[in-house]
């Protein structure tokens, strides 16, 4: 029997709060949940592709 050892990455991770509009909560709230991830994780790949499609 062969046993794999994954390396864990321990990433630090930022506290934001934002603010936003009623509507764009609602269809942050329905996306999250129609994609399984929490709304915190939808905005930090949204952000993620955001930012890869905008650097110079």
């Amino acid at each position: 029997m062969t046993t794999t050892k994954k390396r864990l990455t321990i990433t630090t991770k930022k506290r934001l709060t934002i603010t936003m509009s009623d509507l764009v909560y609602k269809r942050l709230s329905d996306m999250s949940k129609e994609k399984g991830l929490s709304k915190s994780a939808l905005i930090t790949v949204a952000l993620d592709e955001f930012l890869k499609n905008n650097d110079k």
